[in-house]
């Protein structure tokens, strides 16, 4: 039977300890953690494991993010997602191109505010 490898991107909240900045090295380093915000991670394997034992699953990938703490960051796993396919990419020079007509027009979601730009300008 082949099995399906699959991606999963694993969200942590990722801290850092601003204790650790002025630390010597000597010593228990000062706690002084402040939430930074999110931090992923990403794990390659079989699509069999995590659909049908998925909290073994989790417990061993809440572990392993947890090892990748130290005296300086520490992460803690929040949530998972299953990535059944790599994202389309979509291009980004045509990005800017059609945001800058859209400004230019005065165009917000294909409404055209020429008459109220004043008023727009003003919010």
């Amino acid at each position: 039977m082949q099995h399906k490898l699959i991606k999963i991107i694993i969200t942590t909240q990722y801290n850092e300890n601003y204790g650790a900045h002025d630390w010597d090295g000597i010593g228990e380093c000062p706690q002084r953690w402040k939430n930074k915000g999110a931090h992923l991670f990403s794990l390659i394997m079989d699509s069999d494991e995590i659909m049908y034992d998925e909290k073994t699953c989790l417990d061993v990938i809440k572990a392993m993010v947890s090892k990748e703490s130290n005296d300086y960051e520490s992460f803690e796993y929040r949530k998972h997602e299953i990535e059944w396919n790599t994202p389309t990419e979509l291009n980004s020079d045509s990005f800017q191109t059609m945001l800058n007509i859209e400004r230019n027009n005065h165009l917000i979601g294909g409404v055209d505010f020429t008459e109220n730009i004043e008023q727009l300008n003003k919010i």
